[in-house]
């Protein structure tokens, strides 16, 4: 889940990596090692920290996601900040 100024651009850096990683194959069974990616140009980030932990899950649709990973990529640190809010969601 991308979010922030230009967050396609990481949303479709990663889809287009995974294809690579694939020979650009058709790609068919989303089961086993498949990705999805989302991105929330227009969101509040509180708004996708909730999407992450209510609503999404695994490309199956049948398995909650486990684990969460916070990539923060600016010009300084934020933290605190980030997990209170993600812990608030």
């Amino acid at each position: 889940m991308a979010w922030g100024v230009d967050c396609h651009v990481w949303d479709d850096a990663i889809d287009w990596a995974y294809l690579a990683k694939k020979n650009y194959a058709p790609v068919h069974d989303w089961e086993h090692d498949g990705i999805m990616t989302t991105w929330h140009e227009e969101e509040q980030l509180e708004e996708v920290f909730d999407f992450c932990k209510r609503h999404a899950t695994h490309a199956t649709g049948k398995e909650p996601i486990l684990h969460t990973l916070i990539l923060h990529i600016a010009d300084r640190p934020d933290e605190d900040r980030l997990l209170a809010l993600y812990a608030g969601a």
